[in-house]
């Protein structure tokens, strides 16, 4: 049973969520794996430890078995808690709904840099940042600072303004449309500062893009590790692949490579298209 099962269960107590040990999950359980159940969310969290006796095409049908009952499902792995813990408390604090809100509406859409949206992903974002062409931030200007008033966080409010969101896309690439040649565009990353949700904030740095970029596509991929595309979904994405299970192993930084034969593997992913 992965140790560090105690460690999500007592932070989760200390934001006011009750959680219990899922004693039926439906399939047959596994040394290397647990479950802890916020029943109030129907929220299934599956936590794993490396070196899992476990075959990896099941690993991902397991997950979407449990998705088809009516739960919420999020698997963590104690990598990912041991060295991107606050992110992970974040991620939880929100599917909890304990979570800080700002009003998007109140936000202003401008591009930023690679230096800006690189410390802001490594910080907020579980994967980090990754190279890419376009680059944008949502920010909070000087005079709505009051919104912050009452709230934890650790913003610098003696800026003019404050970056909460961060959204970055690849080049674009050309392909047929019917009789049309438009383009692609991949949304590489999205991420807001831990422990806030910009309520509206993805489709207000989406809308900014497209607006930009005037006609073609929009490609994303959702982690199925944390989503079931929903999200995308609502505002009018169609998921068009599942993506199979990734194998990796740890670097000697703890970070993170491809590997055929590694212990640590995600659950896939789910492949997402939007048209504009």
């Amino acid at each position: 049973m992965p140790d560090f099962k105690f460690e999500i269960a007592d932070f989760l107590k200390s934001i006011g969520v009750e959680v219990s040990s899922m004693e039926d999950p439906g399939y047959p359980d596994i040394p290397e794996r647990d479950f802890i159940f916020v029943r109030s969310h129907q929220l299934v969290i599956e936590l794993f430890r490396p070196h899992l006796i476990h075959p990896i095409q099941e690993h991902q049908r397991s997950l979407f078995a449990l998705r088809a009952k009516g739960f919420r499902v999020v698997r963590i792995w104690e990598d990912q808690w041991l060295y991107k813990k606050a992110v992970i408390c974040s991620r939880l604090t929100s599917l909890s709904g304990r979570n800080q809100k700002l009003p998007g509406r109140v936000c202003q859409v401008r591009r930023i840099d690679k230096v800006e949206a690189q410390a802001f992903l490594d910080k907020n974002h579980l994967q980090g940042y990754v190279s890419s062409k376009v680059k944008y931030g949502l920010f909070v200007p000087q005079r709505y600072y009051r919104l912050f008033a009452g709230l934890s966080h650790d913003f610098d409010l003696s800026r003019e303004e404050t970056l909460v969101a961060v959204m970055t896309f690849s080049n674009p690439k050309k392909f047929y449309l019917d009789d049309r040649i438009v383009d692609s565009y991949e949304m590489i990353r999205f991420g807001t500062a831990m422990n806030f949700s910009v309520v509206g904030g993805l489709n207000k740095l989406l809308n900014h893009f497209m607006k930009e970029k005037k006609s073609g596509n929009v490609m994303t991929y959702a982690d199925a590790d944390w989503s079931d595309g929903s999200t995308y979904q609502k505002m009018g994405f169609k998921m068009t692949e599942i993506l199979p299970p990734i194998s990796f192993r740890l670097n000697e930084n703890n970070e993170r490579e491809r590997s055929e034969n590694g212990d640590i593997y995600n659950s896939g992913s789910l492949k997402l298209i939007l048209e504009f």
